[in-house]
């Protein structure tokens, strides 16, 4: 399935090695909770749909489409589970500098001159 578009959490969590743990958690969080409520959005369509008599003759490519959503989303969930629990599962540590590696105490910039 070919959906090519940019997505502001997965840079973010590409590079959650630069911010703290707590950080990514977050921004976990908040995007789970934002597709928690699609999903209740999308499964109160799907109860209307099925409490609907039959009749129209598009009817199942509208239940098609809703039940991609449906699959999207909880595959969403599912994944910012898996996500959450690989971030409790590391160990802390210190953040790295997003500005190349570390410096030796011997390099010029940081070498103190008496």
């Amino acid at each position: 399935l070919p959906i090519s578009h940019r997505n502001e959490l997965l840079l973010k969590v590409f590079f959650a090695g630069a911010v703290p743990p707590a950080v990514t958690s977050r921004n976990l969080e908040a995007i789970a909770a934002e597709v928690r409520g699609e999903l209740r959005a999308l499964e109160a369509i799907a109860r209307e749909m099925d409490a609907a008599p039959d009749g129209h003759p598009d009817a199942p490519y509208w239940r098609l489409t809703l039940d991609f959503g449906l699959d999207v989303t909880r595959t969403a969930l599912a994944w910012l589970d898996r996500a959450q629990a690989v971030l409790r599962a590391r160990p802390r540590r210190a953040v790295r500098r997003a500005a190349g590696p570390p410096r030796s105490p011997t390099s010029p910039r940081t070498r103190k001159t008496s």
